[in-house]
């Protein structure tokens, strides 16, 4: 936080961005348990994480999708 408001740091970034993509069931529902934490800061985040409900849906079929994966930078 400065006097200009709220700032991303562009490090604190680009170490979500090269998270690793998640292996199990039990990493997605660290995850969630983490956004969920962060939904008071982010807008809408219950539109943007629909991807990971879906995985946890069908427990016994986890399968994690492109759509989990966070858009690449070009």
């Amino acid at each position: 936080v400065t006097h200009r408001g709220i700032e991303a740091n562009p490090e604190q970034i680009r170490a979500i961005l090269s998270i690793p993509s998640l292996k199990n069931v039990k990493e997605v529902q660290k995850l969630m348990g983490r956004m969920t934490a962060l939904s008071r800061f982010i807008s809408r985040l219950s539109d943007k994480s629909d991807a990971f409900f879906g995985t946890l849906k069908n427990r016994k079929d986890f399968h994690w999708t492109g759509e989990c994966n966070p858009p690449s930078k070009s």
